[in-house]
């Protein structure tokens, strides 16, 4: 029997209980705020190199993506520790941001 637990894509999406966007008036920067249900607050933004180039949309969507990573580098740290804990210090494979091992 294993005590570990398995995050995957759904369950990171779970994880969220709110999110907001907000680009910056006069940039090409678009920030993603997610409040997660332990009351966490996790930030990412993207951002264009020519003002021109600049779409919200793609850049809503290219922060969101790093404020997923965010989390599945938090959950994999509360994972690591919880193991620790334990008392299970074996270091395991390393895995991929969807769970999937290495």
């Amino acid at each position: 029997m294993t005590n570990k637990r398995r995050h995957t894509p759904a369950s990171i999406e779970d994880l969220i209980t709110a999110e907001q966007y907000h680009c910056f008036p006069g940039t090409n920067i678009m920030a993603c705020i997610m409040k997660l249900q332990n009351g966490h607050t996790i930030m990412a933004h993207s951002a264009c190199v020519h003002d021109e180039d600049f779409d919200a949309e793609k850049g809503r969507a290219a922060a969101r993506v790093k404020a997923i990573s965010k989390i599945w580098d938090k959950e994999a740290y509360l994972e690591s520790n919880r193991q620790h804990l334990l008392g299970n210090t074996s270091q395991g494979q390393p895995c991929d941001s969807d769970g999937t091992e290495i």
